[in-house]
């Protein structure tokens, strides 16, 4: 790892080279006042459908062009197609 200055036409979120997200469901009604900022209370699910989704899904490049505004610019927004990472824990 490496720390250096940025480029002045550097953008935070558009000139990223990797993003990662993570989201946290939670299968009961409630959860502790300090976690329940950090996940969405779901209630019960199927939790092995999700991992059987999830797994037809991991890996697979995925055409986000629906989700621009206008023509993409892909030397400014990187490329609409975007290969992702799932997984049911």
């Amino acid at each position: 790892m490496a720390l250096e200055k940025a480029e002045p036409h550097f953008h935070a979120r558009l000139s990223a080279v990797r993003k990662h997200y993570s989201f946290r469901l939670a299968t009961v009604d409630a959860v502790s006042p300090f976690e329940a900022r950090y996940c969405w209370c779901t209630g019960p699910l199927d939790l092995e459908a999700m991992a059987e989704a999830a797994m037809s899904l991991d890996r697979k490049a995925l055409d986000y062009s629906t989700f621009s505004m206008g023509t993409p610019e892909p030397d400014y927004h990187g490329e609409v197609e975007k290969t992702v990472g799932l997984a049911v824990r």
